[in-house]
């Protein structure tokens, strides 16, 4: 017996900002509810030593920051994969849990795009989306 999927119920609203040019044009939000498994937003801060050669202690200046925005969307049986020939295009998310707070808004690019199938299990969609790019 496969166990019991257990999920997140939120709305995921996308814009597709054309092929990575450096000059994102948006399309109207494309909406849909759906069920999302895993929802993680990574940010980081890049920085840059700037000790002096005795120094005892690291004196870090920060840079840049960056991140990447990843998310497993239950596939939808009418409408199929969505993201799955995607990948290199702009992207800009809003994700809103059902069970309240502020929506989430991250702009990017597809990174990566993952298909999984398997036996007793739902068909998965995992997107990665890039933040901190060229062009946004």
């Amino acid at each position: 017996m496969a166990d019991k999927l257990k999920s997140n119920q939120g709305v995921l609203a996308y814009y597709l900002g054309g092929t990575f040019d450096n000059a994102p044009s948006y399309s109207s939000a494309v909406t849909f509810t759906c069920y999302v498994k895993n929802y993680r937003r990574r940010v980081t801060v890049n920085s840059v030593d700037a000790a002096a050669l005795c120094d005892t202690t690291e004196r870090n200046i920060p840079l840049r920051s960056g991140g990447e925005v990843s998310f497993d969307a239950m596939v939808d049986v009418t409408n199929g994969p969505i993201f799955q020939l995607l990948a290199g295009t702009y992207l800009k998310t809003s994700f809103t849990p059902v069970s309240g707070g502020t929506a989430i808004i991250d702009e990017g690019y597809i990174e990566s795009v993952e298909l999984s199938a398997e036996v007793d299990q739902m068909q998965m969609e995992k997107v990665t989306m890039k933040l901190g790019v060229q062009g946004v």
